[in-house]
């Protein structure tokens, strides 16, 4: 290697350390510049395919997947992708890759494409590759939950739960429960639920936290969907004080949507809107339809129909960006815009009712509990 080409290594090894270095501090811009310069330089005094150049690459798909500039983080993992080509499929590279691009495929709606990736880097011969598998698996399980398809994503769930280490093993087991849920089959969710909790001992705190508050929601909705309002609160009510206290945000929406849903389902709109309200401000793009549903709602509850129509119209139209026409929450929140429209004595609410109920009845069936809730709007009058 000639002078020129060692001085160009180290300094593209430098760029590299700045970049690593910039991210870590989360200067995304810092982090950017670095990490495109260094990517350059590796790609042309190594090879496109190269380690050095796939990890720059990687770096700087994250720095700009956190400015929001995601086409761009895209086409980096995209390049990287390609620079593995004649690699084994599945290594460890491959695989952690095509989990990156298919978790941002999945944050930005495009739900098909982000399924075939992962399954393109889990079909290969050379799969075994322990916390990256677990990861793709993961995700493509959430996909498909996405997809709306909550029976095969309870049944992923339940592979991922037979096949990894113990603490994703229990993450996963807790996530089979919200589907089974979903479902109708709340028997399944107590059965398994209870069968979990005698788990949690051999798990480290953070993990056992966040699965028993997993489990604690997954068994609240299931009470909730049957009508025991009273008891999903009493449940939630502390979950969602734990994960308050423990700076869980993610979790301080879902506990909190729940809990709105439970108060809402007792008549209790106004503690409900004060609940969603409370708990908006720890959301992130990704609980947009959550919240929105749950306000409108409450809405509903406490009798403002024409909030409750502009609330359900917004979740309705959050659902359709990053969630399938027939997934629960998406058939949720057309119901409640149904609900807000009937309740304003306009005819189309009638319209919008009946096609909501036959898509309950299509993916769910006629006793499904949200069958039945579409089927009582109006009745309330």
């Amino acid at each position: 290697m000639g002078l020129v080409a060692g001085w160009g290594l180290r300094r593209a090894r430098s760029d590299l350390d700045r970049s690593t270095r910039s991210f870590a501090r989360r200067e995304w811009a810092e982090a950017e510049r670095y990490g495109r310069r260094a990517a350059a330089s590796f790609a042309e005094l190594l090879s496109p395919g190269h380690p050095a150049t796939l990890e720059c690459r990687m770096v700087l798909a994250y720095a700009l997947d956190e400015q929001g500039r995601w086409a761009e983080s895209e086409q980096e993992l995209r390049l990287a992708l390609e620079g593995t080509t004649g690699a084994d499929h599945g290594t460890e590279r491959v695989v952690s890759l095509s989990d990156d691009l298919a978790c941002l495929l999945r944050r930005t709606g495009r739900l098909a494409e982000a399924e075939a990736v992962c399954r393109r880097a889990l079909a290969g011969p050379v799969v075994d590759v322990g916390p990256f598998r677990t990861a793709a698996q993961r995700t493509l399980a959430m996909t498909v939950g996405d997809l709306g398809r909550h029976a095969e994503a309870a049944e992923l769930y339940r592979s991922i739960a037979g096949s990894a280490a113990a603490a994703p093993a229990a993450q996963a087991r807790s996530n089979v429960l919200s589907h089974l849920a979903y479902l109708g089959r709340y028997e399944e969710v107590e059965a398994e639920a209870e069968a979990l909790g005698g788990t949690y001992s051999g798990l480290d705190d953070a993990v056992r936290v966040r699965t028993a508050l997993s489990v604690t929601n997954s068994v609240a909705i299931g009470l909730a969907f049957r009508g025991r309002h009273g008891e999903a609160e009493a449940l939630l009510r502390p979950a969602l004080a734990d994960a308050g206290r423990d700076g869980l945000d993610d979790f301080t929406v879902v506990l909190g949507a729940n809990l709105a849903r439970a108060l809402t389902g007792q008549g209790r709109g106004e503690e409900a809107l004060a609940v969603v309200s409370a708990v908006a401000g720890d959301g992130g793009p990704e609980d947009e339809s959550t919240l929105a549903f749950a306000r409108a709602s409450a809405q509903l509850a406490a009798g403002r129909f024409v909030d409750a129509e502009a609330d359900a119209r917004k979740a309705v139209e959050l659902c359709g960006r990053y969630l399938a026409p027939v997934h629960h929450r998406t058939l949720e929140a057309r119901t409640v815009l149904a609900a807000a429209v009937v309740r304003q004595g306009r005819p189309e609410g009638e319209e919008l009712r009946e096609a909501v109920l036959a898509d309950w009845v299509a993916h769910f069936g006629a006793e499904h509990h949200g069958a039945r809730q579409a089927r009582g709007v109006g009745r309330e009058r």
